[in-house]
């Protein structure tokens, strides 16, 4: 079987994979990270059945996302290379969608600040204080990088066949949530435990930031 030209079984295969080097990583650095989560000690004892299914899903669900976005390029008449996977972006377009969701994420933790510290405490006591300059450039750093992507995935889109209009760039928005963001983000905090409400608010952040970009860039565009 297919997904309009890809195998699935190639998705499950790619899925099983990835999975098995995630095996393979943490037990190479599982020590090294849990001290560094943890503040110096370790978490005693082995992942849960429903955390590995949480783990496999989420590559699962990442693979067939990825199959078509790769299936998009290829409909586009890129051909399938490593040198085109990275794609030139009108610049100052990136940058304004850069800029606005950094915005928007000082906004969305402004309000739910004290709700993601409780959770990630346990309840406990927020912590005092803000980020550092360090942290607000690895932030927006990041968001630009997302920008220039995003710029480029929506390109590929359009070279497919697809119009470039702000529905279908929302549209676009919402599945690279579901398939990439969501999904690590939900494998991620699974692995350590994290509560779930952090994992809502920080994935209601990135939902909010791919839906700014995308407006912003198709904006821009038309």
């Amino acid at each position: 079987m297919h997904i309009t030209g890809i195998s699935y079984t190639a998705v499950l295969i790619a899925a099983i994979a990835s999975f098995l080097f995630g095996g393979i990583w943490y037990g190479l650095f599982a020590k090294q990270r849990m001290s560094a989560t943890n503040g110096g000690g370790t978490r005693q004892g082995a992942l849960t059945p429903m955390q590995f299914v949480i783990v496999f899903i989420a590559q699962l669900v990442m693979s067939w996302m990825l199959a078509g976005i790769l299936l998009h390029v290829m409909r586009g008449g890129i051909p399938l290379t490593m040198r085109n996977a990275l794609i030139s972006a009108v610049l100052i377009w990136v940058l304004i969608a850069a800029i606005a969701s950094f915005v928007f994420g000082g906004i969305w933790y402004g309000l739910f600040a004290k709700h993601r510290m409780s959770a990630a405490n346990g309840g406990g006591v927020a912590r005092q204080g803000g980020l550092t300059p360090m942290q607000f450039a690895i932030v927006f750093i990041a968001q630009l990088v997302m920008s220039w992507m995003l710029a480029g995935i929506l390109l590929h889109v359009m070279r497919g066949g697809i119009p470039l209009t702000m529905r279908n760039a929302l549209i676009s928005a919402v599945l690279i949530w579901v398939g990439f963001v969501m999904t690590s983000l939900a494998a991620s905090n699974a692995l350590q435990g994290t509560r779930f409400a952090v994992t809502l608010i920080d994935g209601g952040h990135w939902l909010g930031v791919l839906l700014i970009q995308s407006a912003v860039l198709v904006a821009m565009a038309t």
